[in-house]
């Protein structure tokens, strides 16, 4: 695949994340005098999200041309058996599902270790649960304290 086709799907999502941007900065200001309003945390995931696709982007553009192993074999064995795109939907279908059966914690733990060995080599399992760990953590800090927002427990 060339560079440029490699390109298009992070070029759509870049795209994706400015309007997205866009239309947060148009909810107001994320920090006043009274505090962090609710525009704050649509303001970070849009402009992180847009950083970061811009990232995808440009390495997608700067990268040589692959060229297909000469084993018709060897070509077939490299792909995923599912893709990391239809994996992504249903690992969203399945939080989506399990969020207020089983709560923020467990749900976000499971999704969130999914997704990384999702986009990771299938090894370091302790390393990407801590991590996960760590991003719940963070989500549960932001909202329950933060934010005051109470978030779905599996015990009530």
């Amino acid at each position: 695949m060339t560079p440029k086709r490699q390109a298009i799907f992070p070029l759509f999502i870049l795209i994706c994340s400015i309007i997205y941007l866009i239309e947060a900065v148009r909810l107001g200001q994320p920090v006043t005098a009274e505090g962090i309003r609710p525009s704050f945390v649509p303001m970070v995931i849009g402009a992180l999200s847009s950083i970061f696709s811009l990232i995808l982007t440009l390495k997608a553009l700067g990268q040589n041309e692959v060229k297909p192993p000469s084993d018709e074999y060897a070509a077939e064995a490299a792909k995923p058996l599912v893709s990391p795109a239809v994996l992504t939907i249903i690992a969203i279908s399945i939080y989506i599902a399990l969020f207020q059966m089983i709560g923020y914690a467990l749900s976000s733990l499971i999704f969130v270790f999914a997704i990384t060995t999702i986009f990771s080599e299938r090894n370091r399992w302790l390393h990407k649960l801590a991590t996960s760990a760590a991003v719940v953590a963070f989500g549960y800090i932001v909202f329950e304290q933060l934010f005051g927002v109470r978030l779905p427990a599996l015990w009530g």
